[in-house]
């Protein structure tokens, strides 16, 4: 009585959905890490630059910003 029935969206061009499934997971993945290497990128440039010669402050770190003057104890 019953029969082997295929379903439509089973088989897609001779892929089964299990791979096109996977096919997509790892697509998705691919997106997800060029993306963030993008983001890194980005923030890497961002960044201060370290002096050439090692021994100067790089320009806009903390070590650059003038003293803030305390207030007197007491």
């Amino acid at each position: 009585m019953l029969r082997n029935v295929t379903m439509p969206g089973h088989a897609i061009g001779g892929a089964t959905v299990s791979s096109v499934r996977l096919l997509t997971i790892v697509i998705r993945l691919a997106l997800v890490a060029a993306l963030g290497a993008a983001v890194r990128q980005v923030l890497l440039e961002r960044s201060p630059r370290r002096a050439l010669n090692g021994t100067e402050p790089v320009i806009g770190s903390l070590d650059t910003w003038a003293a803030v003057p305390r207030r007197p104890a007491g």
